[in-house]
């Protein structure tokens, strides 16, 4: 059964997929994140984000300094600290502003101590004065934990808790994706033309399922990773790709949380 991915994968995309691109930020240490914990939390609770993701800007914006390197990138361990300890709210409460501005601001949401005192205690936060003028909630997360860098406990994860981060070597040739099965090596972009030279780093995706197709080349059966991107629709197959198991590093480092909430813990309680 668990070799059986395609309906599973169907669920995960229907749960979150954002439709901004992240413009002029490097986000994706924050994003991967927040829409893991979010895709987690709908899940557990039963709960569509379709129209109102988590916010990624309440992440990039009230993080530790240590936590970013502007615009530049970041740490996902500081993203998944704070999403712990200090939780997130809607996108509608605090909008994305980074890929317009080129820049992270200062954080605009405020809690008072008594609502940090409720956050640590896992209790309910709502009514909250929002950056966008609204009034929100609050959402937070269990601690979250890393998965074992082989494809067996990757795609158990995936299976029985749903999607997953992981964190992946990026090539010059990935910005140029479109479709297929992805690999790393083998590119001379980079000195073909001097501007692909700094595009190597690493990168934050979600990885929702996996598959196999027939390699061209080599006429043999390749396994999979089906993952989504934070560039947007125009980018891949409508925003996602598919990366081969144990390229790029991507199995090296993947990491989930629990998806539990308050709301989820009071509606546990109640059936016990």
């Amino acid at each position: 059964m668990m070799e059986q991915s395609t309906a599973i994968t169907k669920l995960f995309r229907a749960l979150q997929f954002r439709k901004h691109v992240k413009g002029k930020c490097g986000i994706s240490w924050a994003l991967s994140t927040v829409d893991v914990a979010s895709d987690r939390l709908s899940l557990v609770a039963n709960i569509k984000w379709k129209n109102e993701p988590l916010s990624v800007q309440n992440v990039l914006s009230c993080t530790d300094p240590e936590a970013k390197d502007g615009c530049q990138g970041g740490r996902v361990a500081y993203a998944w600290g704070f999403v712990k300890d200090r939780g997130v709210v809607t996108e509608a409460c605090y909008p994305y502003e980074s890929g317009t501005t080129g820049n992270i601001t200062e954080c605009k949401l405020h809690l008072s101590d008594s609502d940090l005192q409720n956050i640590a205690q896992h209790r309910k936060v709502t009514n909250i004065d929002c950056p966008s003028h609204t009034r929100g909630e609050h959402f937070n997360f269990g601690p979250a934990y890393r998965i074992r860098d082989e494809a067996r406990s990757i795609k158990y994860e995936i299976h029985f808790r749903g999607p997953v981060q992981a964190t992946m070597r990026v090539t010059p040739e990935f910005f140029l994706y479109k479709s297929g099965v992805y690999r790393c090596g083998g590119s001379s972009y980079d000195h073909q033309n001097p501007r692909y030279a700094n595009l190597a780093g690493y990168h934050s995706i979600r990885l929702l399922g996996w598959g196999t197709s027939v390699d061209p080349s080599t006429q043999k059966e390749e396994s999979y990773w089906i993952a989504a991107n934070s560039w947007g629709t125009g980018w891949g197959e409508h925003g996602y790709f598919h990366i081969r198991f144990g390229d790029c590093e991507v199995e090296e480092s993947v990491i989930a949380t629990y998806g539990k909430s308050t709301e989820v813990r009071k509606q546990k309680n109640k059936r016990q």
